[in-house]
């Protein structure tokens, strides 16, 4: 089995293609997060395509399937195709777009100290010296942590001649998929109520309040501030009123 991957960079807007270990072939779909090796280095793809053959030579296996869960759907994965065709734009960003946030990650390169060097001689540069200093009092760095530590300086020339000296070693990493837990608003009723209850000084606040808590109370579990009938006032306004009388809990996070 063979799998069309498109690789998350966006200067290769063609597929490429691998083949699939025979243990993650009964796991593998389209629109699965896979890691691939594009020449040195290990990159995050995702499976566009599964196919039987391949006419590629000398095909190289992919790493490691991330998440036997799709990441993407096939119908999202067909808008990626119609936006990077109706915009010519390369393929790998339109799909970035429909990935969700942490799961779009760029490979990158750690930076390792070696060895203990001498740096007051005339054997380095400023700031190849200025590198070592650094790795040394902070330890292993990516390229994007000396990128921003170097921002206005020729930083990878003098890391590259580092790694010749045999003084740094640069090994190729791929971070993993961060994601976090997305919290809405939520409130709940919080006791029971009165119909005669003073929620406001205001006739029609009343009514718009007393008609929130009637809707709670029709509510099994905590309600999202988003599906309140509050609709002519800012809702966490609202609620935070309410709140004040005791009637309703929150407003909380609800998962």
């Amino acid at each position: 089995m063979y799998a069309e991957v498109i690789v998350n960079l966006p200067q290769l807007n063609t597929p490429l293609d691998y083949e699939v270990p025979a243990d993650l072939q009964a796991r593998i779909k389209p629109g699965c997060l896979v890691e691939v090796p594009v020449g040195k280095q290990t990159m995050q793809s995702i499976v566009f395509a599964l196919r039987s053959k391949s006419t590629v030579p000398n095909i190289r296996p992919l790493h490691d399937l991330l998440d036997p869960q799709p990441v993407l759907t096939p119908a999202l994965m067909r808008l990626a195709v119609w936006l990077a065709k109706e915009t010519l734009s390369p393929l790998p960003a339109c799909l970035a777009l429909m990935l969700p946030p942490g799961l779009s990650q760029q490979a990158d390169t750690l930076y390792t100290l070696l060895a203990e060097t001498e740096q007051n001689g005339s054997k380095f540069s400023p700031t190849q010296k200025k590198i070592l200093t650094l790795l040394k009092q902070r330890g292993p760095l990516r390229g994007r942590q000396l990128q921003h530590a170097f921002k206005y300086q020729n930083w990878k020339a003098s890391i590259q001649a580092l790694q010749h000296l045999g003084v740094v070693k640069g090994q190729p990493v791929l971070p993993q998929p961060t994601t976090r837990k997305k919290t809405t608003p939520a409130v709940q009723l919080n006791g029971s109520f009165t119909a005669d209850m003073q929620l406001s000084k205001t006739e029609a606040v009343q009514q718009r309040r007393m008609k929130v808590l009637q809707f709670l109370q029709e509510q099994v579990q905590a309600t999202p501030l988003a599906d309140c009938p509050n609709r002519r006032q800012p809702r966490r306004r609202a609620c935070t009123a309410k709140n004040g009388s005791g009637c309703i809990a929150g407003p909380g996070n609800d998962s």
